[in-house]
């Protein structure tokens, strides 16, 4: 999520229903590994979310903002969805997300997910 979040960063995280979550939040999510040392948390701003299939859950679409390729996961499948970033902490100042960061991330994650939703013949 550089070089919007830096190294030493302390995120606050709002615990939130699958439905709460749109376009620009920033997710916290864990993908289990084979040992418990190899499970990882992950930080990443939420592109988009493909529809349930028949059988399937809904898919959310990611992507860290120094990465150029996209995650795909269904919640509680391949990982689980722990919350979004609320409010960041650096060097002793704490700001919310929501207003007009949140509002910044939202309208670019949106812009990014419609080409990406038409591709996937959404």
């Amino acid at each position: 999520m550089r070089p919007w979040l830096k190294a030493g960063d302390s995120l606050f995280i709002q615990s939130t229903g699958e439905s709460e979550l749109g376009a620009g939040d920033i997710l916290l999510y864990w993908s289990p590994g084979e040992s418990a040392e190899q499970d990882v948390l992950t930080c990443h701003r939420m592109v988009g979310r493909v529809p349930a299939g028949k059988g399937t859950g809904a898919k959310f679409l990611t992507k860290g903002d120094a990465l150029s390729s996209i995650e795909r996961f269904e919640n509680g499948r391949q990982s689980e969805i722990l919350g979004k970033v609320s409010a960041i902490s650096r060097d002793g100042k704490t700001w919310p997300v929501p207003g007009r960061v949140g509002n910044l991330a939202r309208l670019f994650g949106s812009l990014v997910a419609m080409p990406i939703l038409k591709m996937a013949g959404r």
